[in-house]
């Protein structure tokens, strides 16, 4: 399992560079013979292990995109003209690239607070996503470096535990534009055709989601496993434009002057709106599907990938269910529950 470490060199190595990939360095060792682990921990940078003079930039991109977990040091170095804090702008590139390419969820930023302190400073992309491991070291607490050093470690541990049990999942290859339309139309007739039986015989819409790249954890569950089940049941409901809508739960809303918002029950709220939780996941991550299910569950089985921050959904999304007679609904987009979350 490789992990790229973007690193700058503005800020002094012993405080930054040096001292962080010292750090990474002992927690991944400390893991590896911990745990044991079959697919060790490996540090990977720049253009390392690469022979001859290879075009660095396209180097570290190519790195960056093989590797499961991308780390990048987003300590400020400056401050613009208008006094806003600044990260090393190659950082950046890199970091944007990992977000493309890896997802947000395989994506850890680091910051030394000596040069700035993320509350309130950081860039607005980048203060809506995972709070960065922050630490403290400069010429002003040099001499508690070994403290710094070891709390900075047990934070990488911490932070890199739990991908160890989720590896990173591939995104489907398509040879050419037709071939990937192809894939859409053909899911789309099988996916439609099987919507119009369970309709026609009042049948159970459930499917189980299974994750394509850790198939062998079925039919088994781990109380030990961290993040999203590598299977689980859901209904599905309809197809759309670019795949198929799966019901995660049913909840009520309460429509304020602000927006939507869950109903406070305990304050004695009945509700305004029955909304739907949907997850939309597209035909292009869907590789097949089991339609006669097995001996453990006889619903059809999705064989998927988990792209999307380690979940099967390009959007979650909150609808409310219109009825259009003869065992037909269909569901109108009220919010994405991202956007709810906030009011």
């Amino acid at each position: 399992m490789k992990i790229f470490y973007s690193w700058q060199s503005d800020i002094e190595n012993k405080f930054n560079r040096n001292f962080i990939k010292d750090c990474l360095e002992r927690a991944i060792k400390q893991l590896n013979q911990d745990l044991k682990i079959e697919d060790a921990l490996r540090l990977d940078h720049d253009t390392k292990d690469v022979q001859g003079s290879p075009d660095i930039a396209s180097t570290i991109l190519s790195k960056i995109e093989k590797s499961d977990i991308f780390i990048g040091d987003i300590t400020f170095i400056t401050k613009s003209e208008n006094e806003k804090y600044c990260p090393n702008p190659n950082v950046l590139i890199e970091l944007g690239y990992a977000l493309s390419r890896l997802g947000d969820g395989r994506v850890i930023n680091i910051m030394n607070s000596s040069f700035g302190s993320p509350d309130k400073n950081l860039p607005f992309d980048l203060a809506h996503k995972r709070w960065p491991i922050v630490y403290n070291l400069s010429d002003d607490n040099y001499a508690d470096k070994a403290t710094v050093r070891n709390e900075l470690i047990a934070s990488f541990k911490s932070a890199l535990y739990p991908f160890i049990s989720k590896p990173k999942t591939t995104a489907p290859i398509f040879s050419s534009p037709a071939e990937k339309v192809k894939h859409r139309e053909t899911l789309r007739k099988e996916f439609e055709a099987e919507l119009s039986k369970i309709r026609a015989k009042k049948l159970r819409s459930d499917v189980i989601i299974r994750d394509v790249d850790r198939v062998d954890g079925y039919p088994n569950t781990s109380e030990e496993e961290t993040g999203i089940s590598p299977w689980f049941r859901l209904g599905m409901l309809e197809t759309y434009t670019k795949g198929i809508k799966v019901l995660l739960r049913i909840s009520n809303l309460t429509q304020t002057d602000e927006g939507l918002r869950y109903t406070d029950h305990k304050a004695g709220e009945k509700g305004d709106i029955k909304a739907f939780l949907i997850g939309e996941i597209p035909f292009d991550s869907i590789v097949t599907v089991n339609w006669k299910g097995d001996e453990y569950y006889y619903f059809p089985h999705i064989y998927t990938h988990f792209n999307y921050g380690g979940e099967p959904y390009e959007r979650l999304i909150f609808c409310e269910e219109v009825d259009m007679g003869h065992g037909h609904a269909y569901y109108n987009e009220l919010i994405e529950y991202a956007k709810i979350q906030k009011n």
